[in-house]
């Protein structure tokens, strides 16, 4: 009756909670996804965050744009600048709360439930996307990936059209190829540290109150120059339940102690490689290796385990399947045994269910084969251990036996080619000062899409047995074929057989698959064992899908055993043993609701439900929830209802919960959690107290600076640089500068290489070009890297191309192709004239350039040449006339003389943070006016925030255009559907002295407010003008043709 009227009480309380109003448009931290964004099985993106937030999806701007490779800036304010081509301008506004779009010089308006601004980022609905970018999206919520399609030539697709790469082929992005920055470290850091309390009040039927306390302790940081981790667990009453430490060093430069080439040295309690058919180890010691062996695996079947705050759920995937779940224990350790591994490089993923519905993961990589990157190098990897046992041993009773079993282990690989590998390795057992060796060798060859395994390993010189497999990729599914074929001495006790007979293994087989179809992935493992007594039979299979908002897991494990009686000396007359079992998750998320169900049941020997479990959390705001629990055991016939809640402060997380039983036992349990580290966030770079956990993410701060005295380092007073998008280019990760020049990427993988890039043209002062070198990072759990990025002033150089006709008269020259040269004679950039012959360099470094004009003869030029400063220099009128050149053409050196065009096609915008010059370009007709070398200095006059315009006189007067050629130009400002914002726009360019005119404009969608400045008697001053007002108001004008006013 108690328990009935408590879930009577329960469903009131739920029900006065769902009718509370809803709020605004918020998100729920549970629902923080991240999606591969993929076209036509490509992937275009990892680790794009996303929200699902009332059955649509919230999309992150900044990086969609960057991964569309779209020429779109991003700020907190909106976005501004074109799709595919300049005139499909886009421009993003928000205005005293109301967002609006300018397309094609149209101006909608948005509903504010499609826009969310959520830490700092704006978040747009996929239906919203799907109108701006021409795109259609499908979700697929169980794999975690958002495809889509276009019939929109969009700039990411070009590009690999032009690389020649198969949109239909699944590729992957390659290494970091950038010269390595040396992160140092440090003898003695704090380290990141996160911290959870738990106080547990119990009180049990007929006894007294009890109380206990239990806490658990994960850090990283450096301590004797190497990275180290830590975890504690344990208890008030009991002292230490559980205690490890690592520390590694790592050096993908491979360059520690000089010719061992060393690329790893690890200590601690450490998982150790091992040999095919010999023992594995897990437990204290030493690798050094200059193959990173963590990730490295020659077995075919591995363990997973780590450590964890005890009590939560841990759901272990493999190509997004669930293939293993359990319960953190109290010690905290978890272990996942007999994980099948497919060739090339297995990605699992580990989901920890805590308190409330919140969700955290780890990946762990796990290589098996040669890696292409390692062809002709030779990889060895050297380990010292004592299994089983811990540097912090809590066990330990007898110190003298503390030495009495070791092992000690080196294995070896050489890659010939891609196609051909071989693999060695020798292994030294010691137990009560009795030795044991082991050795092992195999090859690996690839052919037609297949590849083929073999390995035979021995003990003391006698045969241990042989393995084979062979792994293909049928259809983009993974399969996996195995068979071991052992000799007589490989012998094992079995447990749960009475007789001191040994048990001989004969043969094993091994089949796995894992597949993608439509919503839903499937993991199928299988073995049998053929064994002296009898065989035995184990299966396991995944299955993980997605539907109608509606995420479902389930996993299932079959066995079989079969003894033969007369074998085993038992005359146990049943030599059966047969069992079926699985569990199946469900999962509905409506905001602020979840609700989360999960089943345990039997098939065989007997079908029944074994378990039943289910969860209903509510939050009202992303710093608070309220959780109820419910479970019962079938078998036992046992309920336990839990209820709690949870609140996020500035420096802590509580958690309160209340258990209660059918047996009227109370458990009240109170959970505090804290992070101490180095702020990881946006606003500065100092250690504290946060709610969020760091210790595990590692993080890159980047400062970018104005080099105003070029010498690649900041100095006290130079400026600091906004907007500016730096990308961690193998993490899928970016970052954008903020008002103190500081961009924090957050979303890193530790020990894993990555390129940093700018995106070009992105800072919010738009004439900084990067100065400095070309880098890569390795990130490290607990550590914020820093870096430095100079920054250089760039100048510009305008001017128009004209040819003389008959009478004289020059007209300008439409579609000539004009290009900047350096004092060493190699090609900068090119542009091309437009229709009134007005040509424009932007960005250009500081040096001296000289002007060529592709296929023609140069008459005259207003100046000889020009230099930009690295106090950023706009020089105009830079004018040319040419005359019509026939027969010689300006060509590359050893070029063909019949080349039609003497330049050679390069890309002008590589996607690093230098860009490399084309090869020299010399003249046949025509020496290049000889300039002297010049010291670039900035100038100490003028302003390093200043564009100073050089007004050179020519030598002779520049040749004027014919009568009535003339035209004016005008600046498009803006288009404005709410009359309002037309008005404060021109009252505030009319306040900085501009001449300002407005044009009414009727559309199907309304009409709209045009707001111009201008007239211009030149195309030349209307694009100078255009820049101060971009500069000034940070828009995004357009220069047109003036239309006379009536």
């Amino acid at each position: 009756m108690k328990i009935r009227a408590l879930i009577h009480r329960c469903l009131v309380l739920m029900m006065l909670i769902s009718s509370l109003p809803l709020m605004a448009t918020t998100f729920d931290e549970d629902n923080y996804t991240l999606l591969d964004l993929k076209y036509k099985r490509q992937t275009i993106m990892a680790g794009l965050e996303t929200y699902i937030h009332q059955g649509s999806t919230y999309i992150v701007l900044i990086d969609l744009v960057s991964a569309l490779e779209l020429n779109i800036t991003v700020d907190i304010d909106g976005a501004t600048g074109f799709i595919n081509t300049q005139d499909q301008t886009f421009s993003l506004e928000n205005k005293q709360s109301q967002w609006s779009l300018t397309t094609h010089n149209e101006t909608s308006m948005i509903n504010a439930n499609d826009i969310v601004i959520h830490e700092g980022f704006i978040f747009v609905k996929d239906t919203l996307i799907e109108d701006w970018f021409g795109l259609t999206f499908e979700l697929k919520y169980a794999l975690l990936i958002l495809n889509f399609t276009t019939e929109s030539p969009l700039p990411v697709l070009q590009r690999m059209k032009r690389s020649n790469r198969k949109i239909r082929s699944v590729t992957t992005l390659g290494a970091a190829n950038n010269p390595l920055l040396e992160t140092p470290y440090a003898l003695l850091e704090l380290p990141a540290i996160d911290f959870r309390s738990s106080s547990i009040v119990s009180r049990r039927k007929d006894k007294d109150v009890d109380t206990l306390n239990f806490y658990t302790l994960i850090s990283h940081g450096d301590l004797g120059y190497m990275s180290t981790s830590l975890f504690l667990n344990g208890s008030h009453e009991e002292d230490l339940r559980n205690a490890s430490i690592r520390m590694d060093r790592f050096d993908h430069r491979k360059s520690m102690f000089g010719p061992l080439k060393l690329s790893q040295i690890s200590f601690g309690d450490l998982s150790h490689p091992s040999l095919a058919l010999a023992p594995s180890s897990s437990g204290r010691g030493i690798i050094i290796s200059n193959d990173i062996s963590t990730q490295q695996s020659s077995r075919n079947i591995t363990v997973i385990e780590g450590d964890f705050h005890p009590g939560q759920e841990v759901e272990l995937y493999f190509n997004n399947s669930l293939i293993g779940y359990q319960i953190v224990p109290e010690d905290g350790h978890y272990i996942f045994k007999d994980i099948v591994l497919f060739l090339g490089n297995n990605h699992f993923v580990l989901k920890f269910y805590g308190i409330n519905g919140t969700i955290e993961t780890k990946h762990r990589n796990i290589l098996v084969g040669s890696n292409p990157e390692d062809e002709k190098r030779l990889k060895y990897t050297l380990s010292i251990s004592q299994p089983n046992t811990d540097v912090i041993d809590l066990n330990k009773e007898d110190d003298s036996e503390e030495e009495e079993y070791t092992q000690s282990v080196i294995t070896t690989r050489y890659a010939f080619n891609r196609y051909l590998s071989f693999s060695a390795g020798y292994e030294v057992t010691e137990e009560y000062n009795e030795k044991t060796s082991y050795t092992s060798a195999g090859f690996q060859t690839a052919f037609f899409g297949t590849t083929l395994n073999a390995n035979t390993s021995h003990k003391e010189g006698q045969l241990l047995g042989s393995s084979f497999s062979i792994s293909a990729r049928p259809f983009g599914a993974h399969l996996r074929i195995g068979t071991t074929i052992y000799d007589e001495i490989y012998s094992f006790q079995d447990p749960n057989i009475p007789s001191s007979d040994t048990v001989i293994l004969e043969q094993d087989y091994s089949f796995a698959l894992s597949a993608r179809y439509k919503f839903t992935s499937y993991t199928f493992f299988g073995t049998r064992k053929d064994e002296s007594i009898g065989y035995k039979e184990d299966y396991k299979l995944g299955i993980s899908g997605h539907a109608f908002g509606l995420s479902w897991n389930n996993t299932n494990t079959y066995s079989f055993k079969k003894t033969d009686n007369n074998a085993s000396n038992t005359g146990d007359p049943d030599n059966e043993v047969e069992l079926l079992d699985g569990g199946l998750f469900f999962g509905r998320y409506i905001n602020p609701f979840s609700l989360r169900l999960n089943l345990g049941y039997e098939v065989i020997p007997e079908t029944q439900l074994k378990s039943v479990g289910l969860s209903f959390s509510f939050k009202p705001t992303a710093k608070a929830s309220i959780n109820t629990n419910i479970s019962h055991n079938v078998i036992d016939d046992t309920t336990n209802i839990e209820i709690s809640g949870s609140w996020k402060f500035k420096y802590a997380q509580i958690t309160p919960r209340i258990q209660y039983d059918h047996n009227d036992n109370i458990l009240a349990l109170v959970d505090i959690s804290t992070s101490l580290g180095k702020r990881n966030g946006r606003l500065g770079n100092y250690y504290n107290l946060d709610s969020k956990k760091r210790s595990s993410k590692g993080v890159i701060r980047a400062r970018l600076f104005d080099d105003f005295n070029n010498n690649k380092t900041y100095d006290e007073g130079e400026d600091l640089l906004s907007g500016g998008i730096i990308v961690a280019q193998q993490y899928r990760s970016n970052a954008t500068s903020d008002n103190s020049g500081i961009a924090w990427i957050e979303h890193t993988k530790s020990w894993v290489p990555t390129d940093i890039i700018y995106e070009p043209n992105t800072l919010n002062d738009t004439s900084m070009s990067y100065s400095g070198p070309d880098i890569a990072i390795v990130a490290r759990p607990g550590k914020v890297i820093n870096l430095d990025l100079p920054f250089t002033r760039t100048g510009d150089i305008d001017g128009t191309v004209y040819r003389p006709d008959d009478d004289t008269t020059n007209y300008p020259v439409r579609g000539a192709i004009v290009a900047a040269l350096n004092a060493a004679g190699e090609v900068i950039s090119r542009n091309r004239t437009d229709l009134d012959g007005y040509f424009s360099f932007t960005g250009l470094l500081p040096g001296h350039y000289h002007l060529v004009v592709q296929n023609e003869h140069i008459q005259y030029t207003s100046r000889l040449d020009a230099v930009i400063t690295s106090a950023g220099d706009f020089i105009d009128n830079y004018n040319i006339v040419i005359t019509e050149k026939k027969k010689q053409r300006i060509q590359f050196p050893g070029a063909s003389k019949n080349t039609t065009s003497p330049f050679k096609k390069t890309d002008i915008t590589p996607n690093t943070l230098n860009s490399k010059p084309s090869q020299p370009v010399t003249t046949a007709s025509f020496p290049l006016p000889k300039v002297s070398p010049v010291l670039v200095n900035p100038t100490p006059t003028l302003l390093p925030q200043e564009k100073v315009k050089l007004n050179s006189a020519p030598a002779k007067q520049t040749p004027t255009q014919k009568k009535g050629y003339s035209k004016q130009y005008a600046i498009k400002f803006g288009s404005f559907s709410n009359p309002k914002y037309a008005a404060e726009s021109i009252n505030k360019l009319k306040r900085s002295g501009k001449s300002v005119y407005k044009e009414m404009i009727t559309t199907p969608k309304g009409t709209f407010t045009r707001v111009l400045v201008g007239p211009f008697n030149s195309k030349q001053d209307a694009e100078s003008s255009k820049k101060d007002i971009d500069r000034q108001y940070k828009s995004k004008g357009l220069v047109v043709l003036y239309k006379k006013q009536p």
